[in-house]
This record gives structure tokens, sequence and C-alpha cells, in this order.
């Protein structure tokens, strides 16, 4: 009988797991975001940390370059792009709001400034 038990236990805590994993995949999915402009930019994340901006690690794009980042939840993130000619303030703020699978962004000239823009329609697996 106790081993029937500990049976049921084990094989009710595996599928438990197992399901806890199949949601978080579901939600996981890559971020792509491609310098489509002709100039060089820096891409740097900014948190909020105790009322102060902290900036994340900068990562440079030449034009036509692409990077791919594996997110496993939704997020928010607040970014900043600027021109590697021109670093003293940032050519575009905002937020990128990762809720889906995949979703793909591009780095473009608008008017003499740059702009991050999501591509199309965001695909889910």
């Amino acid at each position: 009988m106790v081993a029937k038990l500990r049976h049921s236990l084990i094989y009710t805590g595996t599928l438990f797991v197992l399901v806890l994993v199949g949601i978080d995949s579901a939600r996981a999915g890559w971020v792509t975001i491609k310098n489509t402009s002709s100039n060089s930019v820096v891409i740097q994340e900014v948190a909020e940390v105790n009322g102060e901006l902290k900036r994340g690690k900068p990562t440079h794009l030449l034009p036509g370059e692409t990077i791919r980042e594996y997110l496993t939840v939704p997020t928010n993130r607040k970014v900043e792009l600027y021109n590697s000619t021109k670093a003293q303030s940032p050519s575009w703020f905002g937020n990128l709001h990762h809720q889906v699978s995949h979703e793909s962004y591009l780095i473009a000239d608008q008017n003499g400034s740059l702009v991050l823009m999501r591509t199309g329609k965001p695909q889910a697996k």
C-alpha cells in the first residue's frame, strides 16, 4: 500500500514539473533586432534601481547587422539607441514589450534620427 502511494506521489510530482516546464517554454522565444540604417548604432538597456538609472552593457551594431536574444518569460525593457558618431544623447528611447514567442524589430533612419520599430505581426508558436 505504501509503495503504491509513493509511486502515485512520484508520478504526480513528475507530471507537475513537466507541466510547469511546458508552460515556460511556450512563452519563451527569440527577440531579433536588425540595424537597417546606414549608421553604426549602440543599443543599451536601462533599468531603474532605487530611483537611479542603471545602464547595461552597450551592444554595437554595424549597418546590416542583427542581434538575437533568447528570453524565457515575457518582459518589458527600457532601451536607448545611440548613433555611434553622436553618442552624447540617445537618438531614441523607449520600451520593448516582449509578450509572444518570436518578435522582430528594425532600427531605421527617419528624418535624420534613429527609431526602433516592430516589424510585421509577432509570431506565436
